[in-house]
């Protein structure tokens, strides 16, 4: 048995149907969650900033910060001090 027509337009609409009923408040709120999260991942690699190291350590945050152990490996190593320094 063949559906409606208007069933088969409403489930191909379906996307941009509810894209339309958006408010502007709620994609405000998502990309301010959205720089938080963001923020709060890339934590490590922006402490380790300074250090001698820190390609190394924005490349274990971005490949294996996913991991909550990857991330904590990069924060570790982003805080502690480089040899030689005091």
């Amino acid at each position: 048995m063949s559906r409606p027509q208007n069933q088969i337009q409403t489930i191909m609409n379906f996307p941009f149907f509810v894209a339309e009923q958006d408010s502007a408040g709620a994609g405000i709120i998502m990309l301010i969650v959205q720089l938080v999260v963001g923020f709060i991942y890339f934590l490590p690699a922006y402490i380790g900033r300074n250090k001698r190291n820190f390609n190394g350590i924005l490349v274990l945050n971005l490949f294996l910060g996913w991991t909550v152990v990857g991330w904590v490996i990069a924060l570790v190593w982003a805080v502690t001090k480089d040899p030689g320094e005091h």
